[in-house]
Parts: structure tokens; C-alpha cells; sequence
């Protein structure tokens, strides 16, 4: 039934809404540092304030997921977001947007971006349970709006860089942020993130357990997986490899050539 599909289509909706207006401020602030500092290396040190925390957290922020939930731990990050984003596009039109507020708001902003995206990806199962479809058909759908949400969203941010203004873009990622929420608030409801039988085994393992415990116990798993591992550093090191084309080089160059 409809029903049954609703929150894997609230979900992926979500995404689709997420990772557009996160390519969006992946150029609309550098490119926002750039007109204001004209310094490559302010650039630079944007892009690594705000990968750094978010790579910490999403990496050891797994039990922070279990204790809080999923689906919460998502909506309030997004909430959060565009709150904090929403900052910076407000004390730029008021002219007191400093280079370290910048530096301290995408930090934050970074610190829920992972978390928050732990949670979301951390919904699949229950999703696909829900929905009572095939893990790979939901994957594959999440990755086909990944890569294509991934490009249109690299063209949307480039028009509404040249039409309203960097600050302006950033300001449209800031609502993007708020619509996943809404959306995710509105479809999800009553979603059951495990069986019961799963939560009373789960709570009964971890009373006592500590979150350095728990958290080791996550990092244990993941060792004595060679595939994960191998997939987890592969990841890891073409996306410091993208980040530093597309949050420096690139807009460098457009910039310096016009």
C-alpha cells in the first residue's frame, strides 16, 4: 500500500532536497569568501573548518544516533542547520559577518551535518522494512538522487550565484535545510526505527555501557570487516581529494579568470 511507501518517498524526497541545497553552499561560500577576502587561503581554511567536524562527529557520533534515535536526531540536526546557516547570509546583509564568525558558523554547521546524516542513512532499515522493499532497489534509488541531485544542484547554485548572490544562495541552503525537516517531521510519523523485540535486546545489552564502550564496539565491528575498511578509505581519501577541486581550485580559478 501507499502507506506502507509513504516514508521511504518522505526519506527520498528529504535527500533529494538536502543534497541540492548542500551543493549549493558548497559553492555559494566559497565562492561568498572569495568576493569578499580575495584570499585563496581563507578559502581553503572555510572548507576545513567545516569538513573537520563533521567528519569527528559522523565518525564517532554512532552511539550518540542509538541514544537519541534516528529519526529525531535527523529532524533536529536539520532544524539546527538552518538556523546556523541562516546566520550567515543575515550578518552579511548587516555587515557584521566576520571571517571568524564565518569560520565558527560552518564549523557548527559541519558539527550537524554529521550526526545528521548518520541518522538519515541510519533510517534504511526501518524504511525499507516499512516500505517491505528490496535493500538494493532503496540504495540504488538514494544514489541515483545522490549523483543527480549531486549535478542539478551544481548548475542551480551557479545561477543563483550569478542572479541573487552568493550570500542569497546560501541563505536558499539555509531554507533547504528547514524543508527536509518539515518533510521528514510529516512523513516519518509513527515510523518504527527497529522491531520491539530488536529495542528490548538493544536496551537490555546496554544498560550499563558506556559511550566510549559502545562506540568501540562499533569501531571493533568495522575492523574485522576488510571490505568496509577498504571501501571506508577509499571514500575517505577521494573526497579530500574532491573537496579540495571543488571548495578551492575551482572557484580559484573561476575567479581569477573569470
Amino acid at each position: 500500500p501507499r502507506t506502507q511507501r509513504l516514508p521511504l518517498y518522505g526519506w527520498l524526497t528529504a535527500d533529494a532536497i538536502s543534497l541540492l541545497g548542500t551543493r549549493v553552499s558548497m559553492i555559494a561560500i566559497p565562492w561568498l569568501v572569495l568576493i569578499t577576502t580575495g584570499s585563496p587561503t581563507r578559502t581553503g581554511l572555510v572548507a576545513f573548518a567545516e569538513i573537520t567536524p563533521m567528519v569527528l562527529l559522523k565518525a564517532f557520533g554512532g552511539p550518540l544516533v542509538d541514544r537519541i534515535g534516528p529519526r529525531r536526531l535527523a529532524i533536529t540536526a536539520d532544524l539546527l542547520s538552518c538556523l546556523v546557516v541562516g546566520m550567515i547570509p543575515l550578518l552579511h546583509r548587516t555587515g557584521t559577518l566576520t571571517f571568524a564568525g564565518l569560520l565558527g558558523l560552518v564549523a557548527v554547521a559541519g558539527a550537524l551535518r554529521g550526526p545528521g546524516d548518520a541518522a538519515s542513512t541510519a533510517l534504511v532499515p526501518a524504511l525499507v522494512e516499512q516500505a517491505r522493499v528490496p535493500y538494493e532497489r532503496t540504495t540504488g534509488l538514494s544514489s541515483a538522487i545522490e549523483r543527480g541531485a549531486t549535478m542539478i544542484g551544481a548548475a542551480i547554485a551557479g545561477g543563483l550565484v550569478a542572479t541573487i548572490g552568493a550570500a542569497n544562495a546560501v541563505a536558499v541552503d539555509a531554507a533547504s535545510f528547514g524543508v527536509c525537516a518539515l518533510v521528514l517531521l510529516a512523513t516519518t510519523r509513527g515510523l518504527e526505527t527497529r522491531p520491539a523485540q530488536a529495542d528490548a535486546a538493544d536496551d537490555r545489552r546496554s544498560e550499563g555501557t558506556s559511550y566510549a564502550e559502545q562506540l568501540r564496539e562499533g569501531w571493533d565491528f568495522l575492523r574485522h570487516d576488510a571490505v568496509l575498511v577498504s571501501l571506508c578509505v577509499m571514500v575517505a581519501v577521494t573526497n579530500l581529494l574532491d573537496l579540495a577541486w571543488s571548495a578551492v581550485l575551482l572557484p580559484v580559478w573561476a575567479h581569477d579568470t573569470g
